[in-house]
C-alpha cells in the first residue's frame, strides 16, 4: 500500500471513529454521564476507553490519524462499544486492512458478464464499477430508469443520477431509504479505493449540490442492503415492487452486478410485460 493510500485510510478511520463516538450517548451503553459540563451528548474518549479497556492515550493517537497498528480484538471492542451494525463493522475492518489488489479481466470474461446481464428478462440488471459508473445494463433497466436525465461530467454515475436528477425523487417511492442505501454502499466501496481523485471529486460536488447527500454522508452511517424497493415508473406503468440481488464478482475488476427482479405483487407480471414493450425502444 502506498503512503498516500495509508494516509487516506487513517484519515477516513479518524473521521469515522469520531463521528460514531459522538452519536453514542452514555445512556445508550449503560454508563452514567460524568457530572462535569458536557459540550456534546456523545461519548467522551475516556468513556469509550472505559468501555473497551483501551488506553486513552493510545486511542487519542487513533483519532489523530497516527500510524499505529490495530488488532482484531481492539476493533471488535470498538465495534461493540460504538454500537456498529454489520455494514459499519465491515467498513471499519476494511479501513484497517491491506488494500485490495486490482484484478485484470480477460475479454472473454467481460463478454460473458455482459451477456448474462443484457439477457436478464425478469427486471433491471446492471454492472457498476467501484466508482458506481455504469459499465453495462439491460434494456429493462433502461426502460425503468430512463426518466433520469444525464448529467454533465457524471452522465454514467448512478449516485450522481440519484441525487441530482429531480426525476429520481419521483421514481423512488421511499426516496430517503433508497438514498441511505446508496450513500452506504458508496462509502463502503470507497474504503477500498482510498485515495481516489474521481470519487473525491464526486463526493465534494454532491455535498455542495445535494442537501440530502450532504446530511447522509456526514452522519457516517452505513446501510448497504435493501431487499425490497418500490418504484413509480412512467409510461403509464405505475408502481412496481422489485428486489435486489447483488454479486460482487472476482472478475472483472471487482465490478458489482445488481439484478432487480420485479415481484408479482401489484400486477407485477403485467407491468413487466409493458416494460418489455418499452424496452424495445432501448438504444442498448
Amino acid at each position: 500500500m502506498s503512503q498516500d493510500q495509508t494516509k487516506a485510510r487513517r484519515e477516513a478511520l479518524r473521521s469515522f471513529l469520531i463521528t460514531k463516538r459522538l452519536r453514542v450517548t452514555p445512556k445508550d451503553v449503560g454508563l452514567t454521564p460524568t457530572k462535569q459540563r458536557r459540550r456534546f451528548s456523545g461519548l467522551t474518549r475516556e468513556e469509550l476507553c472505559e468501555l473497551t479497556g483501551i488506553s486513552v492515550t493510545w486511542y487519542s493517537w487513533l483519532e489523530a490519524a497516527r500510524p499505529i497498528k490495530v488488532s482484531t480484538k481492539v476493533l471488535d471492542r470498538l465495534c461493540e462499544a460504538l454500537l456498529l451494525n454489520e455494514d459499519e463493522r465491515a467498513y471499519l475492518f476494511r479501513l484497517t486492512s491491506p488494500a485490495e489488489q486490482p484484478i485484470t479481466a480477460t475479454d472473454i470474461e467481460i463478454k460473458l458478464l455482459e451477456t448474462m446481464v443484457t439477457g436478464f428478462t425478469g427486471g433491471s440488471a446492471i454492472v457498476l464499477d467501484k466508482r458506481w459508473n455504469i459499465v453495462t445494463q439491460n434494456a429493462l433497466g433502461w426502460a425503468i430508469f430512463r426518466a433520469q436525465q444525464p448529467i454533465p461530467r457524471w452522465s454514467r454515475n448512478v449516485v450522481a443520477l440519484h441525487f441530482l436528477c429531480d426525476e429520481s425523487h419521483r421514481l423512488h417511492v421511499d426516496y430517503e431509504a433508497s438514498s441511505r442505501v446508496m450513500v452506504g454502499r458508496l462509502r463502503s466501496d470507497y474504503a477500498s479505493l482510498l485515495p481516489d481523485e474521481e470519487v473525491d471529486e464526486l463526493i465534494t460536488y454532491l455535498r455542495a449540490e445535494s442537501a440530502i447527500f450532504r446530511r447522509l454522508w456526514d452522519t457516517g452511517d452505513l446501510t448497504t442492503w435493501r431487499r425490497r424497493n418500490e418504484l413509480m415508473v412512467g409510461d403509464g406503468i405505475g408502481r412496481i415492487v422489485h428486489g435486489t440481488i447483488n454479486a460482487t464478482l472476482t472478475h472483472p475488476r471487482g465490478h458489482s452486478v445488481f439484478f432487480q427482479p420485479v415481484f408479482p405483487e401489484l400486477d407485477g407480471e403485467l407491468k413487466l410485460a409493458k416494460l418489455t414493450e418499452v424496452a424495445q425502444e432501448s438504444p442498448l
